[in-house]
Order: C-alpha cells, then structure tokens, then sequence
C-alpha cells in the first residue's frame, strides 16, 4: 500500500526524516527503520530531476539523499550541500552564497484541511459519547486523515 504526505515548508520535510528516511528504533519488529524499509523492498531515496544541472558541486542524480541535505533544501531554501560548500569556502577564506532563494513562507494560520479534520474529530468523539476536545487514537486519525484527502 502506498501513502503520500504533503512536505510544507519549514520544517515538513521532517516526516521523511522521522518515518521514512530515520535509522532510529521502530514499532516494527525491526531494529531500524532502514532494516524495515529494506525488508519490504522500498529503496532509500534518490535525487532525481532536471533541476539538479543548475546546482554546482552536486548532488547528482541518483545519489542517496542525506538528512542534511533535506534539512537544507526544504527547511532553509539552501543548495542541498551548503554545509560541505561552506566548509571547503571557509578553508580558503571566503564566504559562499548557498541560499537558493528566500526563504519559504510558514504560515501559522490554520488551513481549511485543519478545520475540517478537527470538525470530524469532534463529531467522531461525540458519536462515541466522549467530550468533543478528547484526542484520538492514532489509528482513528489515520483513518479520518486520508478520508478527507481524497474528498
């Protein structure tokens, strides 16, 4: 079975980091996620795409993706390698321009997907006779998430 999850920016990109892409302890039976992952035959990400040939100094298509590099691309809009790029800059003592534009915007405010997954929750408690603001299950929530996506 497949899933898909959005990546916001900011700090998004962290559910790979966390559930797919970690090699920390998982529920799983396995000693690590990679081990989980490689059980089941799903292969660790890859860069791929047209836009890696206007990055100078890599990364190169079908290379692994590292956290570093997400934590760079997806939470600070650097060049996927701005720490290795920094470093060797610094050794030579000049500054490098890793940004790869401004910042991306994080909005606070709560989306209309939100409302609505909180909306249900609340029904979902009142059906079952539990007070409106009682958190879930995560199995619940699992099942409410996707519901609405797809609607």
């Amino acid at each position: 079975m497949m899933n898909l999850h959005k990546l916001s920016a900011g700090n998004g990109y962290t559910y790979l980091t966390r559930q797919v892409a970690a090699n920390d302890a998982a529920d799983t039976g396995y000693g690590n996620l990679g081990e989980y992952y490689s059980e089941r035959g799903e292969s660790p990400g890859v860069s791929l795409g047209r836009g890696l040939a206007g990055l100078d100094d890599g990364p190169r298509p079908g290379e692994l993706v590292r956290e570093g590099q997400m934590v760079a691309l997806f939470g600070q809009c650097q060049h996927p390698n701005a720490d290795a790029i920094e470093q060797a800059a610094a050794a030579h003592g000049v500054e490098a321009r890793t940004e790869l534009g401004r910042p991306f915007a994080v909005r606070a405010a709560s989306s209309e997907f939100r409302r609505e997954l909180a909306r249900r929750i609340v029904a979902y408690n009142r059906e079952r006779g539990d007070r409106p603001g009682r958190a879930v299950a995560d199995d619940v929530r699992a099942r409410l998430r996707p519901e609405l996506g797809r609607e």
